[in-house]
């Protein structure tokens, strides 16, 4: 009696055991199809890493990340061979386009003849923006600006743009920055030639409505396509 009790617990142990198994490879497959895909599509950058997961491929299969250009497709911007799952992982740096707009990416496997109209993920994604614009004040990155506060050169709160591709500082193409009030009123101007403007002096004064207390004042660079690259969000003091 004694043994056939130990035996049935064991029975429904294991078979806990094998239901909680079960779960887990649920919970670890629905975790895995999630991530497929590209972890960013919108308003990339030049430059930008963003990352291409894909699974159930062909085991030991050779995949690359092609992008469409403007007349065809700019091939083996990554790779990745399929591991024994079947997945592949790809880390991408968004080319330069000259156009700016919405392309193609796929991932094909390249083992045999590569086919574009067999890819195993077909995404778009969106090459915005030619320059990445780091805001900074005393030399520090800051994620808004402060209304009716003055920013001069070697001053209490000194103001500098810097400027990128992706992750490369810009420090040997001449660019033509300029910096516009909400409304498009004509602040201040730069040739830039180092990658970096710091205004002589500038105060975000505008005194047209404050909606949640904030406002976006731009910053048009050129060359690009896309003329208002960016937008500085400036914060009205609490006791103005």
């Amino acid at each position: 009696m004694m043994r056939k009790e130990v035996k049935k617990r064991l029975g429904s142990i294991l078979v806990v055991l094998a239901l909680m198994f079960s779960m887990v490879v649920l919970i670890t497959q629905s975790a895995l199809a999630a991530s497929e895909g590209v972890s960013k599509t919108l308003n990339l950058t030049y430059g930008e890493t963003i990352w291409v997961n894909v699974s159930g491929l062909t085991p030991d299969d050779d995949y690359e990340v092609w992008i469409w250009d403007t007349t065809g497709w700019e091939t083996n911007i990554s790779e990745d061979t399929a591991d024994a799952y079947g997945r592949v992982t790809m880390e991408v740096e968004v080319p330069y386009r000259y156009a700016l707009g919405d392309y193609p990416l796929i991932v094909i496997d390249v083992t045999g003849v590569p086919d574009p109209g067999a890819a195993v993920l077909n995404q778009t994604i969106q090459i915005y923006n030619t320059y990445t614009v780091k805001v900074k004040v005393d030399g520090n990155e800051v994620y808004n600006l402060m209304h009716n506060r003055t920013y001069e050169y070697g001053g209490d709160y000194e103001l500098s743009f810097e400027f990128y591709n992706g992750s490369d500082f810009i420090n040997d193409w001449t660019l033509e920055a300029t910096l516009y009030d909400p409304e498009g009123t004509y602040v201040d101007n730069k040739t830039v030639t180092n990658g970096k403007w710091i205004p002589n002096i500038v105060t975000f004064d505008y005194v047209g409505d404050l909606p949640n207390r904030e406002i976006d004042y731009w910053l048009e660079v050129v060359p690009s396509q896309l003329r208002k690259a960016m937008n500085i969000q400036i914060l009205q003091s609490l006791s103005n």
